[in-house]
């Protein structure tokens, strides 16, 4: 593995060009997507930062480039709940259950957050998950977060649940670290259940966890819950549905629940409410036209009026 004393030196022989050529943004060649050429410019643009701040190079070339966008919108698809039932019915290992529902259901991070989990962590009195993020730690918070135990999660914590009640054990034991490949076992499962694999296999499980909640509770609020900020869940984590595909027009995915009309930005439920209850706000002009015609009447008549004729002039 590379040393600092070997990037040192790489850095102290780099002599930046004169060329005012604008740079490219995106690699080409290599077949890079637009995410990973912006990871590759940011690693590259903090390695030459270091060389600048040690003097081994005048200038950052990479100071000031246009990085691409690293979200990638098209990755993302929706995993309905029939599709995880599907797949977890070609799944006996009670762990790796576990794993998908906690992804799934409660959008822990795989393998960071449920390899930190101890049963200590998990409140069935309080009905709520102690959740310890080392991606996060550097924050105020110390990477610690409180989210509640879902009513999906509880049958397949039970199912793990050792017989000594140990609080410091750790709640995954078989499945713990980075470097186990669970993309591969689930693979062969998705395989099994006659599934299509989809890409960004972890991370989609938790974006339609979030999609999930923020159609029933405020979106601020569920991001507190998934460790995340509401400007990173907007641009990485939210699945436009094939019901909203489908159009408001199309009638489908109505149901009984009620819109939610605020004033931040929030996601609104409206695929899910009524015809009757869509646009609450778009029908109290049914309320007010009588009203506002009366009065524009009256001010009509008014000016036709001569004034020293009118009843209610000021005396």
């Amino acid at each position: 593995m590379p040393s600092f004393a070997d990037a040192n030196s790489v850095l102290s022989g780099f002599v930046p060009t004169d060329s005012e050529e604008e740079p490219k943004t995106k690699p080409t060649g290599r077949g890079l997507s637009a995410p990973t050429a912006s990871r590759k410019f940011k690693d590259a643009r903090q390695l030459f930062h270091y060389g600048v701040k040690k003097k081994l190079i005048s200038e950052n070339p990479f100071e000031g480039m246009k990085i691409p966008p690293q979200d990638n919108p098209d990755r993302l698809v929706e995993i309905t709940r029939q599709v995880i039932e599907q797949l977890l019915k070609q799944i006996e290992e009670p762990e790796l259950r576990l794993i998908v529902v906690l992804a799934r259901f409660a959008g822990l991070r795989v393998p960071s957050e449920i390899s930190t989990l101890r049963w200590r962590d998990v409140d069935g009195e309080n009905k709520t998950l102690h959740v310890f993020t080392p991606k996060t730690e550097h924050h105020s918070r110390g990477g610690r977060r409180v989210c509640p135990l879902f009513p999906e999660l509880i049958s397949y914590f039970d199912a793990v649940r050792p017989s000594d009640g140990n609080p410091d054990a750790y709640v995954i034991k078989k499945h713990r670290g980075s470097a186990l490949n669970l993309r591969t076992a689930l693979d062969r499962k998705m395989s099994a259940a006659g599934l299509v694999r989809w890409p960004k296999l972890f991370q989609n499980l938790r974006a339609n966890s979030l999609t999930d909640l923020a159609e029933s509770h405020p979106i601020h609020t569920v991001c507190q819950w998934l460790g995340n900020t509401v400007e990173v869940a907007m641009r990485h984590y939210l699945v436009i549905k094939q019901r909203e595909n489908a159009g408001p027009g199309s009638g489908a995915g109505r149901g009984d629940n009620w819109c939610r009309f605020t004033f931040t930005r929030q996601i609104r439920n409206a695929d899910n409410c009524k015809p009757e209850d869509q646009l609450p706000l778009a029908k109290l002009h049914l309320c007010f036209w009588p009203a506002s015609m009366m009065i524009w009447l009256i001010q009509t008549i008014s000016y036709a009026i001569p004034f020293h004729q009118r009843p209610y002039r000021v005396r």
